[in-house]
């Protein structure tokens, strides 16, 4: 379900709750029409869909993706790969997402905020782990991917 009712009407910050369908973009277009919000949900769709190569290419060079513990990837290849050494599948409930102008003025900071769900290495199904996904955009391109989430803390996986 998408929704377009905003909750904050400032050009520069846009935001909507789970109520609303969990759906706030900037209100500005990035990038060949898409907003900085829409790349950002594009990239975590492709990455769950396992379609790495097309999520590479909303991806800058020298991008920097940190997820829970410092650990880093070169690109979403790496990470999708990596998630595959945890758990058999995930996948993300958005609940909301909120959008602004960079403070320096070189692109644009998403949050993307909800609940992952899916199925442990072990069979048993998890859901309702809280996760953040922080993303910085600039010309149509992910520059930064930082991911905070509950899946050590609720036993899911070990941490590293």
């Amino acid at each position: 379900m998408t929704s377009d009712r905003v909750v904050d009407h400032d050009p520069l910050v846009s935001t909507v709750d789970s109520e609303g369908a969990g759906m706030a973009v900037s209100s500005h277009p990035t990038h060949e029409g898409a907003t900085a919000a829409d790349i950002a949900r594009r990239y975590l769709a492709l990455c769950e869909e396992g379609r790495v190569a097309e999520a590479a290419d909303l991806v800058a060079p020298a991008a920097s993706i940190v997820f829970p513990g410092g650990v880093e990837y070169a690109g979403p290849a790496e990470q999708v790969e990596h998630g595959r050494s945890h758990y058999r599948r995930v996948g993300k409930e958005i609940e909301r997402e909120e959008s602004w102008a960079a403070a320096d003025g070189r692109g644009w900071c998403v949050i993307i905020s909800g609940t992952l769900g899916g199925e442990a290495l072990d069979g048993s199904a998890f859901d309702g782990i809280r996760f953040i996904d922080r993303f910085r955009v600039l010309d149509g391109r992910i520059t930064e991917h930082h991911v905070w989430n509950d899946l050590a803390h609720r036993g899911v996986i070990t941490p590293g």
